[in-house]
């Protein structure tokens, strides 16, 4: 009986071993990310400061203003039209 678990060790290599994918280091990350988080951080201190004194309507409006901003700029980072 200690053959059998010894040739299924040795020879079929399927204990105790995970198949892994080597990490992608070549691959520098994105600078369109970043360029995005900087103006969407931009936008969003721009919404607070003009918020302040608006009444709910007008704080939807501009947030609605806002998010067609932000998708706009998402496309032109992303190279879509």
């Amino acid at each position: 009986m200690a053959g059998i678990f010894g040739v299924a060790l040795r020879g079929l290599g399927m204990l105790g071993k995970k198949k892994v994918s080597k990490t992608i280091k070549s691959v520098p990350p994105s600078t369109k990310n970043k360029k995005f988080g900087e103006l969407k951080n931009q936008s969003e201190k721009m919404t607070q400061k003009y918020t302040k004194n608006l009444t709910e309507e007008g704080k939807i409006g501009v947030r609605k203003s806002t998010s067609k901003y932000l998708s706009n700029v998402s496309k032109i980072l992303k190279g879509r039209k």
